[in-house]
């Protein structure tokens, strides 16, 4: 043996477990780095189409409804049964986009909106709003197919269409104002529980179109049509989509990020939500003012549990 030989096979055989260690955990460290950026450009998103709703609010003092007249408050007056586009589609002024869009196909934000909103011709007048917009998509929600695919929806607490009564406004941060005016701005959120105690969105992977305005579509619910059918928690049944007549037991929270979902609020802080969290901190984050929560169905207040109504009914606000 000659000197020295068996520090070299101890460091031969050192270096090749190394190489076999680096080899076995590079790939779970990689996936792992790209998950991390993918939950980062998620937020990066949501903190984007935060980001409009604040200049919305800025310029028209109030949010924007989940739904409201698609070409302006003038049309309530022209029509019986004016024509309603959803949040996603109000705000795109002020959505601010860096990159160009997707392909050749995909016309700038403000373009599509002057183009499908209240300056349109009279040909797209009868025309859905259409486009890929990234800023609206999670880059781990793999279903992204469609004219207008959208990852995320915003909070409008109980359902307050297809024939049921309208919601209040205590009970989540966007109304519908195809059917009234009632909204929160963000001042008086601010005065209530505060732009940064309330969730105004979240993924939703069975999401539908962004050009939808249907509020169970683009919407986060905390309780769906009907007492007897809980919302559903979050993350569970993911993925199995949604048909129109049920989509309101799908308007939850989502995601395929390990951990849990991303959600923003009006202040431009991000979360991330746990399946496992406490059921009652999820509902007080999802209400705009928790002292004034009813039932929207009954109009009775909800105890601070959100469980059992109370006796008194005081007006509606």
């Amino acid at each position: 043996m000659q000197p020295g030989s068996g520090t070299s096979r101890v460091s031969v055989v050192m270096a090749a477990i190394i190489v076999i260690l680096f080899v076995s955990f590079a790939p779970i460290w990689i996936l792992s780095q790209r998950s991390q950026q993918r939950t980062l450009t998620c937020q990066m998103h949501q903190i984007r189409i935060v980001e409009a709703f604040q200049r919305y609010d800025g310029a028209e003092k109030a949010l924007p409804g989940f739904r409201q007249p698609r070409f302006g408050p003038s049309a309530v007056a022209e029509a019986e049964t004016p024509e309603l586009a959803s949040w996603t589609f109000s705000i795109l002024p002020y959505l601010y986009e860096r990159r160009k869009p997707v392909d050749d196909a995909t016309p700038a934000w403000h373009t599509l909106y002057d183009t499908f909103g209240p300056q349109a011709d009279a040909e797209h007048r009868n025309m859905k709003p259409r486009g890929r917009i990234g800023i609206y998509l999670c880059p781990s929600d793999t279903d992204q197919d469609g004219v207008a695919p959208l990852s995320f929806v915003a909070n409008a607490a109980m359902p307050d269409n297809s024939g049921a009564v309208p919601d209040y406004r205590a009970n989540g941060l966007l109304m519908d104002r195809g059917a009234r005016m009632l909204s929160w701005s963000l001042k008086d959120l601010a005065a209530a529980d505060g732009v940064s105690h309330t969730i105004l969105l979240t993924e939703n992977i069975d999401a539908g179109d962004w050009h939808d305005d249907l509020e169970s579509l683009v919407s986060l619910l905390w309780r769906p049509i009907g007492a007897r059918n809980p919302v559903l928690a979050i993350n569970e049944r993911i993925g199995h989509g949604a048909s129109v007549e049920m989509s309101s037991l799908f308007a939850r929270p989502s995601s395929y990020h390990p951990g849990g979902v991303n959600v923003a609020f009006p202040g431009g802080s991000t979360r991330v939500l746990t399946p496992a969290m406490d059921k009652q901190l999820y509902l007080q984050l999802l209400t705009a003012d928790d002292l004034k929560v009813r039932d929207n169905v009954t109009g009775r207040p909800l105890t601070s549990q959100f469980k059992l109504p109370v006796e008194s009914e005081p007006a509606r606000e």
